[in-house]
């Protein structure tokens, strides 16, 4: 479609995997969020999914990732809830539990450094891990997903008069 993309993970073998789709018109970097190798500024998008929870300092992937997206630019994020199933059983598994998962109020509260954030929350699953998206319940049921979007937006400091 003409996009121009960095793909990064921190994760040699993930790189490895990703690189093997053959993509067209894609790079890849190995980086760690919380340190990325671009220029300020340097990002019409930025999209993170289900990696913030696992990067070790979430406060400093957002600044990495602020640094590096353009003013008016767009950040999609995809996380793990903490108030979901998979948040509740996260310690009994041998890859969730390295997770720090947030609550949608603290992606929310993350997100608002940059702009007015949207947030959904989806795939809803019962405690059998039963995709529950399809019925009425869903709504009382927490998503295991959240899925973000938030335009980063330039403020205005007036000055003293």
């Amino acid at each position: 479609m003409g996009f121009e993309i960095i793909a990064t993970d921190i994760s040699k073998a993930m790189l490895s995997l990703a690189k093997s789709k053959q993509l067209p018109n894609v790079t890849f970097s190995e980086a760690d969020v919380c340190q990325l190798p671009f220029s300020d500024k340097q990002f019409d998008q930025v999209a993170v999914i289900t990696a913030l929870e696992f990067c070790g300092n979430i406060d400093q992937a957002f600044a990495e990732i602020k640094r590096v997206l353009k003013p008016e630019g767009w950040l999609i994020a995809g996380c793990l809830n903490a108030d979901s199933i998979l948040g509740e059983m996260k310690d009994s598994d041998p890859v969730l539990k390295h997770g720090n998962f947030m609550s949608s109020t603290e992606l929310e509260n993350h997100l608002n450094g940059f702009g007015q954030p949207a947030i959904l929350e989806c795939v809803h699953l019962s405690p059998d891990l039963e995709i529950l998206d399809h019925i009425e319940k869903r709504s009382t049921i927490p998503g295991s997903s959240m899925a973000a979007a938030v335009q980063n937006r330039v403020s205005c400091i007036s000055p003293l008069k």
